[in-house]
C-alpha cells in the first residue's frame, strides 16, 4: 500500500517511522494536498493493523488490490468535494488517485471592455 501511495504522489515514502510519512504529507504541497495525504497515511495505518489482526487472528488474507479500494474509497469519503484553490498539477493527480471531484471556483462576472487602439494623432510616431 505505501508502494501504490509513493507511486501515486511521485515520492519515495519512507516507511521507518510515522513522523517521516507524516513529514512526506506536509511538505511544500497545497492545503487540499496535505489533507488528503494525511487522511490516507492514517486509513492505510488503519488497514495495515486490522489486516495484521485478520492474519494473525483469524488466518484471513484479503487482496492487495481489493485494500487499495477499500483506501480510495475511504479516503475519497472524507472529501466529497474539494475546492479548487490552486492550479498544481500535484492537486490534479492526487484528485486522480483517490478519485476525487474537484469544485471549481465560481467565474466572477465578465466585464464588457471597449478597447480601442491608440492613434497617432496624440503623440505615437510610428516607426
Amino acid at each position: 500500500m505505501w508502494n501504490w501511495l509513493g507511486v501515486g504522489i511521485d515520492q519515495n515514502l519512507d516507511c521507518s517511522d510515522w513522523l517521516p510519512l507524516i513529514n512526506n504529507c506536509v511538505g511544500n504541497w497545497s492545503k487540499m494536498v496535505q489533507q488528503v495525504l494525511i487522511v490516507a497515511v492514517l486509513h492505510i495505518v488503519w488497514k495495515i493493523w486490522i489486516e495484521h489482526n485478520e492474519r494473525y487472528l483469524n488466518n484471513k488474507v484479503t487482496l492487495i488490490e481489493k485494500l487499495i479500494r477499500i483506501e480510495i474509497v475511504e479516503t475519497g469519503c472524507n472529501f466529497k468535494s474539494i475546492q479548487d484553490t490552486t492550479s498544481s498539477m500535484l492537486d490534479l493527480n492526487i484528485s486522480h488517485l483517490f478519485h476525487l471531484s474537484l469544485k471549481q471556483k465560481p467565474i466572477s462576472d465578465c466585464i464588457t471592455v471597449c478597447w480601442h487602439p491608440p492613434s497617432l494623432r496624440n503623440g505615437l510616431r510610428s516607426t
